[in-house]
């Protein structure tokens, strides 16, 4: 009898040893290179509007303490807003760059869904954030489309707005945002709430031109390209101004061009926009090559031809 007794107490001590753990020492920690796995790579360019938000399904949510492993406290504040309890946070995509991968992030709150970009380079250490826009859920696919983010090759982040004001015109807002050189920076801002009978400023008309192909080249006075000298012969600084059918196709750009010979190409870290130039006798034609869409409308192209406006005799 005694010893069933101890047999007894023996299987009672084992059965209370296996009762399921909490929450707590449920949790698992992983590592980073776990942790990414929950991403599927992405095949830029991306497209994300309010209207197909829906076919990035919520699959594996993560875990405030998880992700808090991999990034700064006040980063990871910063994305929940101190409001854990209505915050649900999902992988979205990540993208693979030759010096650094980016991890897109879902970030739900009822009926808003931010985007959260987080980079890190291939040492797993963390670089920098980005809350690059939010959304709203739910939004009917015959409604009025007010946000697009186009997520490009290089990449970089625009978001495109659509708005009405008061009278139900609709205007624009155009923001892009690039990783580089250790923090993502501000590569673009326009919108055309301007009225199109403004008269335009161009930011490099007094600059000298002596070089020899410095100059206005112009279609008319809403439509022109400036070249002015920049240190050597063959390096020029531009302004590239277009604006056509009633305000339906409106861009704008500068930037510095180095010419060999007759021809030149303009492009930026961090922009996916290429143009190239090339210049016949009085005659400048420019050639997209890329996206420029972040400098100008979504209907049109910087592909045209402007011809050398004679400079006009200074007055004795």
């Amino acid at each position: 009898m005694r010893k069933l007794f101890f047999i007894g107490l023996a299987c009672f001590l084992i059965s209370c040893g296996e009762t399921a753990p909490s929450d707590v020492e449920s949790y698992t920690p992983i590592q980073l290179n776990e942790f990414n796995k929950q991403f599927k790579g992405a095949e830029l360019p991306i497209i994300i509007s309010d209207t197909n938000l829906t076919k990035f399904k919520d699959e594996g949510i993560i875990e405030y303490k998880t992700l808090g492993k991999f990034i700064p406290d006040s980063v990871l504040k910063s994305i929940v807003k101190g409001k854990e309890d209505n915050t649900s946070i999902y992988p979205l995509v990540k993208i693979d760059k030759p010096t650094e991968y980016y991890l897109l992030l879902k970030v739900k709150k009822q009926a808003q869904v931010e985007i959260a970009v987080l980079v890190f380079n291939h040492q797993n250490k963390y670089l920098d954030y980005k809350m690059i826009t939010s959304f709203k859920e739910g939004s009917s696919k015959w409604a009025f489309h007010p946000k697009t983010l186009y997520i490009n090759k290089e990449p970089s982040f625009l978001v495109i707005e659509h708005k009405k004001n008061k009278d139900n015109n609709v205007f624009y807002e155009k923001t892009g945002w690039a990783y580089s050189e250790g923090s993502f920076k501000l590569i673009f801002n326009d919108q055309n709430t301007k009225p199109t009978n403004q008269a335009i400023i161009n930011p490099i008309d007094t600059l000298p031109k002596n070089n020899a192909f410095s100059g206005n080249y112009v279609q008319d006075d809403r439509n022109f390209i400036s070249l002015r000298d920049y240190g050597n012969p063959n390096k020029y600084q531009f302004f590239l101004h277009v604006d056509k059918n009633d305000g339906g196709c409106t861009g704008e750009l500068k930037g510095i061009i180095n010419f060999k010979k007759n021809t030149a190409t303009f492009t930026e870290k961090g922009d996916p926009c290429t143009i190239h130039f090339a210049i016949e006798g009085s005659t400048i034609s420019i050639k997209e090559d890329g996206n420029c869409g972040s400098h100008r409308g979504m209907k049109c192209y910087f592909d045209d031809k402007f011809d050398l406006k004679k400079r006009e005799k200074k007055k004795k």
